[in-house]
């Protein structure tokens, strides 16, 4: 959540965080603003959970409690101007303290609470060690692709050790693939069953039902590379010689040119189905499996099909031209580059009016493959800088696609080919 227009962050809408804040469960509400803010006075006594009532609504405080704390946490965060701010420990034990019960009971729940949340973007069950540090090389087997397998196989690869997850059947998800009984849904809330290396804001519900889980599952899956065969094909053109009896499978080899008569990439083959065109291939993936990246309704896809038709129509061929010919390419041609950074101006500055009102993100609210789509495409014109400048909500977000762990794996297998 943005706090100001600092350091390319949208100002908040105070209508819009008022019906967010009148739907917010208070006390994780108090304690996410004491968190970007900084302001524990915003824990007080009196809005602290009755422990015995965990489970009822408000936990114990009344009506105008409630309201009065969401109007306390909505003037602090519309106050705070600055990057976000985040609790050292003893701030943070305070805020757990004021969640669980007092210094007694925050002893207790601390490490739990530290290890859900994933406090500051840690990873508290990152293994601590690595197969290089214990010798030799083995690989391991993870029978099941359900949430337990996943999680384990997550983990192995973390620790260097090359895994092989073995499932009956034709997808992941486990019980939440196999079981589609009407009704069906988990009994703990969302920021508990999901994975702290995995977090996620996209919730339909708080106790989410059976095809959102499933497509919680799935699309972890996929950003954590963990599902699907990636055959590796070389662009010609980075080739010495790419018709040479030992050269790698490129796009000249006649076995891929029965795939992708075109002769580029990427193609995808899924179960006998061809298609081709990377912008139409993450749009039909999103649309098949669903999930955060895709649309809840047809008013979404229809924002998410134009964004990428802007982006592929409106931007795409300025930003290769302006790539082609950057500060580091040896034989640039000036007045191409310029040329380019002049169409994209008025580009740029309607993505960034677009980014603003929308919460930093295309669609939603949310990155989705809209978000995936147009980033690819403006991820060329980063060889113009000065574009860049004038549009701070374009800085956030392209910043923020380029950090998701899909796209940072994506690029480091890209530098290893060659050039």
């Amino acid at each position: 959540m943005d706090g100001g227009d600092t350091e390319g962050t949208a100002p908040l809408d105070p209508e819009r965080l008022a019906a967010a804040f009148a739907v917010a469960d208070v006390h994780p509400l108090l304690c996410a603003v004491a968190h970007r803010t900084g302001d524990l006075s915003l824990l007080r006594p009196e809005f602290a959970p009755d422990q015995r009532q965990m489970l009822v609504p408000g936990r114990g405080l009344t009506g105008d409690q409630e309201e009065e704390a969401r109007r306390l946490a909505a003037a602090a965060l519309l106050a705070h101007d600055a990057p976000e701010h985040g609790l050292g420990p003893d701030a943070l034990r305070q805020a757990f303290g004021f969640l669980v019960g007092g210094a007694a009971a925050t002893e207790h729940w601390e490490g739990f609470l530290i290890e859900e949340l994933a406090v500051a973007d840690t990873d508290p069950r990152l293994p601590s060690w690595h197969v290089r540090d214990v010798g030799g090389a083995f690989r391991c087997a993870v029978i099941g692709a359900g949430a337990s397998g996943l999680a384990a196989a997550h983990r192995l690869r973390q620790a260097g050790i090359e895994v092989t997850v073995f499932e009956k059947n034709a997808d992941v998800g486990g019980t939440w693939l196999e079981n589609v009984y009407p009704g069906c849904r988990v009994d703990v809330p969302n920021q508990l069953y999901s994975f702290s290396f995995a977090q996620s804001n996209d919730w339909v519900s708080r106790f989410s039902a059976q095809p959102d889980l499933l497509a919680y599952l799935q699309g972890m899956a996929k950003e954590l590379g963990l599902d699907f065969e990636h055959v590796k094909v070389i662009q010609a053109g980075r080739l010495p010689n790419p018709a040479a009896p030992d050269a790698p499978l490129n796009t000249t080899s006649p076995s891929f040119r029965e795939i992708n008569p075109n002769g580029v990439v990427p193609v995808m083959d899924d179960d006998g189905f061809v298609l081709g065109e990377s912008l139409a291939i993450t749009l039909y993936l999103a649309r098949k499996h669903g999930g955060s990246l895709s649309a809840r309704d047809v008013r979404e896809d229809g924002l998410m099909t134009m964004w990428t038709l802007w982006a592929a129509t409106e931007c795409e061929a300025h930003a290769l031209r302006a790539m082609q010919n950057g500060a580091n390419i040896a034989d640039r041609d000036p007045a191409l580059y310029s040329g380019a950074v002049t169409a994209l101006r008025p580009r740029f500055a309607v993505l960034d009016g677009a980014l603003r009102k929308a919460g930093g993100f295309l669609v939603g609210g949310r990155f989705t493959v809209a978000d995936l789509n147009v980033a690819e495409i403006f991820r060329y014109a980063q060889a113009a800088p000065e574009l860049f400048t004038p549009c701070p909500h374009v800085q956030s977000w392209i910043a923020a696609c380029q950090a998701r762990p899909a796209f940072v794996a994506m690029m480091k297998e890209r530098s290893a080919e060659p050039a």
